[in-house]
């Protein structure tokens, strides 16, 4: 997995937390231990997610984006390497 993207902006990000998680339908809530951004530590993270053969597909629920503050959903996809 990649934990470095190039935002639209052209601006590198990086996103990295650690914690339990629960899931609950097609939901996953992350239980942030401890994490980069130290605002998100001891919140939960809630996400959304799908299994499309031997990927898994992650997106937030509509938010403000982090960077321009507009609403949006941001999205992952974890791939198995064979």
């Amino acid at each position: 997995m990649r934990n470095c993207s190039i935002h639209k902006s052209g601006r590198r990000s990086v996103i990295s937390y650690a914690g339990t998680y629960t899931i609950a339908g097609n939901e996953v809530t992350h239980h942030v231990d401890i994490s980069w951004n130290e605002s998100w530590t001891g919140t939960k993270q809630v996400r959304i997610f799908k299994f499309e053969g031997n990927r898994v597909l992650l997106s937030t629920p509509v938010s403000p984006d982090p960077f321009d503050g507009k609403l949006s959903v941001r999205s992952m996809v974890w791939e198995k390497v064979k």
